[in-house]
């Protein structure tokens, strides 16, 4: 397995093991919902959006970008708005919990907020999805900084 490949499974994995469970038990705490607030709910809120965040991380690694995250993201962003959203909300996070620091008292997240994230985490599991048929297909992950004469990243493969 080449590093493109390690870096694309090590993606699939991260989308699948956090990106998944973590989205999902947000989303099921926040359908159930009540009016008041709920710091288990925030809690699963934080940890969803910095799961989809970092899941730039590894696109960035795996699709061999060569423009750096910020170039890469505003590729993303052209796809999925959404993803730009995110980004912002977990770095204003990041930025409260620094230093070793709790989890701020924050409010419920924004109607705004929970779409963009339901929205970001659509672009990820269609992605996951993509890399699944490519799996079942060719039995292979595919490499990108190998061959120049790749057609074309699974990133802008998506059907969007």
């Amino acid at each position: 397995m080449n590093s493109a490949e390690s870096a694309t499974e090590r993606l699939r994995t991260f989308l699948h093991s956090v990106v998944l469970n973590n989205c999902i038990e947000y989303f099921c705490v926040e359908e159930q919902a009540s009016s008041e607030s709920n710091p288990e709910r925030v809690r699963l809120f934080f940890n969803a959006v910095m799961a989809v965040d970092g899941a730039l991380s590894y696109a960035l690694e795996a699709e061999a970008y060569a423009l750096g995250l910020d170039s890469f993201l505003e590729f993303l962003a052209g796809t999925e708005p959404a993803l730009r959203a995110v980004q912002g909300i977990a770095r204003s996070l990041n930025r409260s919990t620094a230093y070793g620091q709790s989890l701020p008292a924050m409010d419920e997240p924004t109607p705004g907020a929970i779409k963009n994230l339901r929205c970001a985490f659509a672009f990820w599991l269609d992605y996951a999805r993509s890399l699944e048929e490519e799996m079942n297909e060719t039995g292979q992950l595919t490499s990108f900084s190998d061959d120049s004469s790749r057609r074309e990243a699974p990133i802008s493969r998506l059907r969007r």
